[in-house]
């Protein structure tokens, strides 16, 4: 909304849909919360948004420690992000969150087997927010199932977490747990 209040609808079973129930809807309701979002981003049973002093709040599913809370105990409401990092926007995966610090450093928390938070292993898994491996500067980021992109300057991308199908873009398929350079060739 204009305001910065979120809505959200659909199925609420793990309570991703941030108004304190576990009530599904097949209308928007609001999401119960002081905070004025910018930006929102739906995972598998989990949501993130960003507000705009660049506050990351999770509700719903944890897990995998996907909302970032230091803890593996599900949410219906807004929980904050540990850390106190300043977030520009953050993305939810399938059981993971991935966030782009106002700094352009990324950060990812909750499941790593597939090598999802980039952190150059695939495990553990992260209950709290871990910087990407290799200390790059992105511009932008999105997050998929299984793995993430991110932009960095000069146009340059970087893909990691699963490959299997070729979604890396590196040329092989095959996972990885580190970002690697996505190969464009026109």
């Amino acid at each position: 909304a204009t305001n910065g209040a979120a809505w959200c609808w659909g199925d609420n079973t793990r309570g991703q849909l941030g108004n304190g129930t576990l009530t599904s809807s097949a209308s928007p309701v609001k999401v119960t919360s002081a905070a004025a979002f910018v930006s929102v981003s739906t995972g598998f049973q989990h949501t993130c948004g960003v507000t705009a002093a660049g506050s990351a709040f999770c509700w719903g599913s944890n897990d995998q420690g996907q909302l970032g809370t230091g803890d593996t105990q599900s949410h219906s409401l807004p929980v904050a992000v540990s850390g106190g990092l300043s977030f520009a926007s953050v993305g939810t995966g399938g059981l993971y969150s991935c966030g782009l610090a106002t700094s352009g450093a990324a950060f990812c928390w909750g499941d790593n087997i597939w090598g999802e938070l980039g952190i150059g292993v695939t495990s553990p898994s992260s209950n709290v927010p871990v910087a990407v491996a290799g200390g790059l500067t992105f511009r932008t980021l999105s997050t998929g199932n299984y793995h993430s992109c991110a932009m960095a300057g000069g146009n340059v991308a970087y893909c990691w977490g699963d490959g299997g199908e070729g979604q890396l873009g590196s040329g092989a398929t095959n996972l990885s747990a580190s970002p690697v350079k996505v190969i464009y060739q026109p």
